[in-house]
């Protein structure tokens, strides 16, 4: 790979990761406001137009998972995925393959845990929660995101340093 191709892949995962970084704050952000209502911080959530789906949705016994409130959950993984989304934009820890990893399996974790608790406010609690879809959105922006980042994809040899094109395909051995 070329020295300008190396350098427009770095500067386009380090803008990934800002961009992840980014979700993470919003999802963080919004972890803290429905952690304080369920903690009993502030008063009323402001739920917009879908009525009193939010309160019930914290309400709810599908709330907490072993005592511990969703909201909680939620200030821990964003900040998890916050620090190191923007641990990996630059430095010596921009090619960790530490970072890759955590930020891959965590995108994982977090749209795994953003469609659990999606069908569970549709199938069993039926309210729906306008700040926890949009923590949601977060999550699936940070596992779209995170693609890219999943154990294997850096480090093969591509069709270009074999002297052929990415459109090629694999090659084809002769015929004996």
């Amino acid at each position: 790979m070329s020295t300008v191709a190396q350098t427009k892949d770095a500067a386009g995962t380090a803008y990934r990761r800002m961009a992840i970084a980014l979700l993470a704050l919003c999802g963080l952000l919004i972890a803290i406001y429905l952690s304080m209502y369920r903690l009993g911080m502030i008063g009323a959530l402001v739920c917009g137009p879908t009525g009193p789906g939010c309160e019930i949705v914290q309400l709810s016994p599908w709330s907490s998972i072993a005592g511990v409130p969703v909201p909680c959950i939620g200030i821990v993984a964003y900040t998890i995925i916050l620090v190191v989304a923007l641990l990996g934009t630059s430095g010596r820890l921009a090619e960790s393959r530490g970072v890759r990893n955590t930020l891959f399996g965590m995108g994982c974790c977090a749209f795994a845990f953003a469609a659990y608790n999606m069908s569970v406010e549709a199938f069993v609690i039926h309210a729906f929660c306008v700040w926890c879809a949009t923590c949601a959105a977060c999550a699936v922006g940070i596992f779209a995101l995170s693609l890219p980042e999943r154990p294997g994809r850096r480090g093969r040899p591509s069709m270009e340093s074999a002297g052929g094109s990415a459109l090629d395909g694999p090659p084809i051995p002769a015929a004996s």
